[in-house]
């Protein structure tokens, strides 16, 4: 990942891991940096697949559970915390804190002190995000909030375990490790989690997790209680060493427990074993998935470019492509639910139907998340999100609308004139949400090289990205849409009616 950590010391991180209970091979993987992402591991010698690279120990896990955090905060202060990251920031805050005499003190020293990530750019450089999906996704002020609400009122009340002159206790120190979460972490189960700090389960998502003096049975857990798990953010040192790309993930964290062969210790790790050939020299990457362009810069403040195969060229038009043929495949973009409904009311408006009035439109929206739909539309390389599809069909046709609403019917997964038309407006909807359009950013990229910085050449790399998917779709949709006539009359069924006579159960 791209941070910025002149004190990264390889060897001391390998030395610490060992002396904490960790197994690496130093014989097949190393650790050395990467243009544009930083510290990665890279492969020593050939490797063959389902190579076991390095175990991780549970007890080396940092939760929200580790540290002894319940023998210094009260249940109610605990439970004021949640489950998520604020409980993990606060650990890892103290922890920091402690110096050498913390267990994570080696794992400490070697992560990131700061970050490219667009939590800490500065007021110009964001403002190169606008209209991008990372805008509203930094989360900085949010941040700062639950800094405010959860974290202050536990400094305040225990000084001297978090003392206030210390620089570890900061909104900037919260900031800090909520990147190195958001860029490293891992998620594992509750139970997994608190087994590893070797806690004591409660009863359920409310369970602070803090061990109960007089409870002489806690170390029995009810049979019901495997039914009430759930996922927790967890740091897991040297597998976040790994970093992440497109398409390129060779390398998998597998619990020991789904790999343990007979005669194996009963200590239960976290192993991380190569999926495919991994040739000498080659970068190691743990990757889940194919991240776009704009989580990279949200996450790991790099962006992935690669030249462009040619069946994604030939979907571009040529000024679409400009003098750059370069891009991200992995990349998308998401279209709201009220682009669509406004997109859609200039549609039925054009057909001589009256608009759907905002009521009408939010009981349509509300029915349609209810259903377990979701209120957002991808975009990508893929066929057309059947959801856009189906809530472009029920804001136009009352009488789609009806048989949803009263039935729980989906619409027909068909784009006939009409419907493209609303898509095709939704994506101009959404362009106008950048502040260039795509040939200036293409041509601001091209021949600005040597004057744009790197994170406004980031960002123009994200928007091109995102651009170029909703041009495509639009143009895919009215393609689509010539094959199918548009109905003649939109609003076919009886209007609008009271929300409280549907029989579709609730989801």
């Amino acid at each position: 990942m791209t941070s910025l950590n002149d004190s990264f010391n390889a060897q001391d991180l390998i030395d610490g891991f060992r002396s904490a209970g960790g197994w690496i091979d130093t014989d097949k993987m190393g650790l050395k940096p990467f243009p544009s992402m930083g510290y990665g591991a890279v492969a020593l010698q050939d490797l063959p697949e389902q190579t076991r690279l390095f175990s991780i120990p549970d007890k080396m896990i940092l939760s929200g559970y580790a540290g002894g955090l319940e023998e210094v905060l009260t249940a109610e202060e605990l439970e004021s915390l949640g489950h998520g990251w604020a409980r993990l920031i606060l650990v890892m805050m103290r922890e920091e804190s402690k110096g050498e005499s913390s267990s994570w003190a080696w794992y400490f020293r070697n992560l990131p002190k700061q970050f490219e990530t667009p939590m800490f750019w500065s007021a110009n450089d964001l403002e190169e995000l606008k209209g991008t999906d990372i805008e509203s996704r930094i989360g900085r002020d949010e941040a700062e909030q639950d800094y405010h609400d959860k974290i202050m009122p536990i400094l305040r009340a225990h000084p001297d375990v978090f003392p206030p002159s210390s620089p570890h206790f900061t909104v900037e120190a919260y900031h800090l490790q909520g990147s190195r979460i958001l860029s490293r972490s891992f998620t594992i189960s509750h139970l997994r989690a608190v087994r590893a700090a070797g806690g004591v389960l409660g009863s359920g998502p409310g369970d602070s997790g803090a061990r109960g003096a007089d409870d002489e049975d806690s170390e029995s857990e009810p049979e019901e209680w495997e039914e009430e798990d759930w996922d927790v953010p967890a740091m897991m040192p040297m597998a976040d060493m790994l970093n992440a790309a497109y398409q390129r993930d060779n390398a998998r964290l597998y619990d020991s427990e789904e790999t343990m062969r007979e005669g194996d210790a009963a200590q239960v790790n976290h192993d991380m074993i190569t999926e495919r050939k991994v040739k000498l020299g080659d970068q190691i990457f743990n990757t889940y998935d194919s991240p776009p362009n704009s989580e990279l810069l949200r996450k790991y403040g790099h962006v992935d470019v690669f030249a462009l195969e040619s069946d994604a060229l030939d979907r571009l038009e040529p000024g679409e492509v400009g003098d750059w043929p370069y891009g991200n495949p992995g990349d998308e973009v998401e279209i709201s639910a009220k682009l669509v409904v406004k997109a859609a009311n200039a549609i039925r408006e054009q057909c001589g139907e009256r608009a759907l009035s905002d009521e009408d439109a939010e009981e349509r929206g509300i029915a349609w998340v209810k259903d377990g739909q979701e209120d957002c539309f991808n975009v990508s390389g893929a066929d057309t999100d059947p959801g856009l599809i189906f809530f472009s069909r029920i804001l136009l046709y009352d009488a789609e609308w009806e048989k949803f609403d009263q039935r729980g019917k989906l619409p027909k997964q068909s784009i006939d004139g009409s419907v493209a038309r609303v898509i095709e407006g939704a994506c101009q909807l959404r362009l106008e949400a950048y502040p260039r359009t795509l040939e200036i950013e293409l041509a601001r990229l091209t021949n600005s090289v040597d004057t744009l910085s790197t994170n406004h050449r980031r960002a123009a790399i994200v928007r091109i990205g995102e651009m170029r998917l909703l041009r495509i779709l639009s143009r895919q949709a009215l393609e689509q849409g010539k094959k199918h006539p548009a109905k003649r009359q939109i609003d076919q069924g009886s209007g609008s009616h009271d929300s409280s006579k549907r029989v579709k159960p609730d989801h």
